[in-house]
């Protein structure tokens, strides 16, 4: 069911480059797009349900990479990546209980890159609380 479908942000195909997460047995699937990072609960209905439009600096959370001098922030997209493509398994990287912003001093170079590159996948009309069609979870 899911190896057929497009994202209905930006039509990327789903789950993209991103590893679908399996919630349980009735419960659906967690999706995300490879293209513009949407993520979405495909229940098993079909019926689409996806957390609203976040701008850049409340969409993910951080870790920091405290291997570096001076420390540097990384947006988490995965429960493992960053936008930079960064391993946060690895020795070194802490993970945060705030969002990562790009317009922190601390943010990663090639995070902020990918961000801005991210959003601006988004279309106007998907952007805000309530835009589309879009159920929030």
């Amino acid at each position: 069911m899911i190896d057929d479908m497009t994202c209905d942000v930006c039509g990327g195909k789903l789950p993209g480059a991103l590893d679908s997460i399996p919630l349980s047995s009735d419960a659906g699937m967690w999706v995300t797009c490879g293209h513009c990072l949407a993520t979405a609960i495909v229940m098993d209905s079909g019926e689409v349900l996806r957390p609203p439009y976040r701008p850049t600096s409340d969409r993910w959370c951080a870790a920091v990479d405290e291997s570096c001098t001076p420390e540097i922030e990384h947006a988490v997209v995965t429960r493992a990546l960053t936008l930079c493509g960064a391993d946060i398994d690895r020795e070194g990287f802490i993970g945060q209980d705030y969002s990562w912003s790009p317009l922190r001093q601390t943010a990663c170079p090639k995070c902020r890159s990918v961000a801005v590159e991210v959003d601006e996948r988004w279309p106007a009309g998907h952007r805000g609380r309530g835009a589309g069609n879009h159920t929030s979870c």
